[in-house]
């Protein structure tokens, strides 16, 4: 009876393990994994070069959102002024190359309301803030 709890518990733990490791992993294990994640994502899609109407976005998408919306929420507040720059240097990129780049052309020449419908929420909080954009 002993082994099988001892073995319940050792299966349990590496579950555990597992399941940390995996979250640090996506996320990073700070600041700078995350801003080399958002590198690779973008260098991948430079090099797919769909066009911003294709299906192809969608996995993209997927893992900008993760990075913006958890793991830059999670390494906010470790990362230095450059830093947020920088990553916020890295969404402006992407969404120019996933919405065109008359995206941000249009956001500065005023036709925000078209453009703006296009991102979401938490993503105009973010350029608010980091980029002071107003929409």
């Amino acid at each position: 009876m002993l082994e099988i709890f001892k073995s319940g518990f050792l299966i349990i733990g590496i579950i555990v393990v597992l399941v940390m490791g995996c979250e640090s992993f996506s996320c990073g294990s700070g600041p700078e994994e995350l801003m080399n994640n958002m590198e690779k994502l973008i260098a991948e899609v430079e090099q797919n070069n769909f066009s911003t109407k294709s299906a192809g976005w969608k996995k993209y998408d997927e893992r900008f959102r993760h990075y913006y919306e958890e793991c830059y929420d999670r390494w906010e507040s470790e990362m230095k002024g450059r830093e947020k720059r920088k990553f916020a240097g890295m969404v402006s990129r992407y969404i120019a190359l996933r919405y065109g780049r008359s995206f941000f052309k249009n956001l500065f020449d005023g036709e925000k309301e078209n453009e703006s419908e296009k991102i979401p929420d938490l993503l105009k909080k973010f350029l608010k803030e980091d980029l002071r954009l107003k929409f």
